[in-house]
């Protein structure tokens, strides 16, 4: 899979699984109003060669991170039930050929803009030249 093929299975799952809260997809202008909403971005990692030649297989890596944010001072909880969620939405799925692993949600805290940060990675391997 290219990672243009990824990023976008990615996105379709997100959008047609998430009600939850606004998602806002990188290189996009969001401007905070009060309410909960995420940030998905898929970052690619290393590719291993499988199989020797241009028509051999390879494996691509990568992580897909999630951000929550929820209104400063609301407690966490909310961003923890949201996280919670969304782990649910990837662990242990294959998802359009690409398979994720287990999740790790962790509380970054409150950013510049006066929102709760809870991050949620996810790793995940694709197949190339399938």
């Amino acid at each position: 899979m290219t990672p243009d093929a990824i990023r976008s299975a990615i996105a379709v799952h997100i959008n047609t699984s998430w009600s939850s809260t606004v998602i806002v997809f990188p290189n996009r202008e969001y401007n905070p109003s009060g309410v909960a909403w995420i940030r998905p971005v898929v970052r690619m990692g290393d590719t291993e060669e499988g199989e020797k030649g241009t028509d051999g297989l390879g494996l691509r890596s990568g992580i897909l991170m999630n951000s929550i944010f929820v209104p400063g001072n609301s407690g966490s909880k909310t961003a923890l039930d949201y996280a919670s969620v969304f782990e649910l939405l990837f662990r242990r799925r294959n998802i359009g050929g690409i398979m994720f692993g287990e999740p790790n949600t962790r509380e970054v805290g409150m950013d510049e803009f006066g929102y709760y940060h809870v991050m949620v990675t996810i790793p995940f391997y694709a197949w190339i030249g399938e």
